[in-house]
């Protein structure tokens, strides 16, 4: 498999769809060690005769002519498996092909994953890499290792979003990366005060008059936003696409003493 993703023809198409058994630990913990690794096999084998039916429906080309060459099923152990298809053509058919394996990996535990005369039902998700087998494809390398970390990370996002599957996009992997940089960054800079609390003036429309002060809210949130002054950093621009979200560290410190005459400003 990796081999056929390192060698693909440059110009070509590739998709890779990586299915696995969600919470399959647990689950195997539970039907025994012995119990979960015949379930597994039972899995490899739909998955394979899946596979074979789709070589033989789909039809041939001059230099290859049956279309098995195009699917390469592999273990990667555990409760993973990756079906690559060579000249692909597009995401819909790594979707159907997701789809499909998903079928037959719920065929597979019908008759296997009972306890104490209850049938478990067995939750899996996909995720799917399609594009250009070259450098500029999915991750902006076309090595085997890149292909797959972005197909687990499609994967992670079926699981956060509820769905089945999901397919990989370099955009959202990149507000992912910048997300997971703030929430690092997060405690060390808390501990260095380099938060504080925004807000803006109101003033009485007849006269101008000063009367006080509302947090700035950002995205609709309720919260009181934090201007983040980072050190060592250039200043960030007052962006909505620039802000930390919502659900990152919170600010357990108390805001500056207001000065005298204004309202005390909020804690964060």
């Amino acid at each position: 498999m990796r081999s056929l993703i390192d060698h693909a023809a440059t110009g070509s198409r590739l998709g890779v769809c990586l299915v696995r058994i969600d919470g399959f630990a647990p689950l195997n913990n539970t039907l025994g060690h012995r119990n979960g690794d015949d379930l597994l096999h039972a899995v490899g084998l739909r998955l394979r005769e899946m596979i074979d039916g789709l070589a033989q429906g789909a039809p041939g080309s001059e230099d290859h002519p049956g279309a098995g060459w195009r699917y390469h099923l592999a273990h990667l152990g555990g409760e993973q498996f990756v079906i690559t298809v060579a000249d692909s053509v597009g995401h819909d058919e790594l979707v159907k092909i997701g789809r499909l394996a998903q079928h037959a990996i719920t065929a597979a535990s019908r008759s296997l994953a009972w306890i104490d005369g209850y049938q478990l039902k067995l939750n899996t998700i996909a995720g799917i890499v399609e594009g250009p087998a070259t450098a500029d494809g999915p991750g902006d390398e076309g090595d085997a290792e890149r292909w797959l970390r972005n197909a687990h990370i499609a994967a992670e996002w079926a699981r956060a979003d509820r769905q089945p599957h999901a397919v990989y996009e370099p955009d959202r992997a990149r507000a992912d990366l910048y997300r997971h940089r703030l929430t690092a960054a997060m405690p060390d800079a808390l501990d260095r005060g380099e938060f504080r609390p925004v807000f803006q003036p109101i003033y009485a429309l007849a006269d101008r008059t000063f009367i006080g002060v509302e947090a700035w809210p950002a995205g609709g949130s309720a919260a009181t936003p934090l201007r983040w002054d980072r050190k060592n950093s250039s200043p960030q621009p007052n962006r909505p696409d620039s802000f930390a979200p919502s659900d990152g560290p919170s600010c357990a410190r108390p805001a500056p003493t207001a000065a005298p005459g204004t309202p005390p400003a909020t804690n964060c």
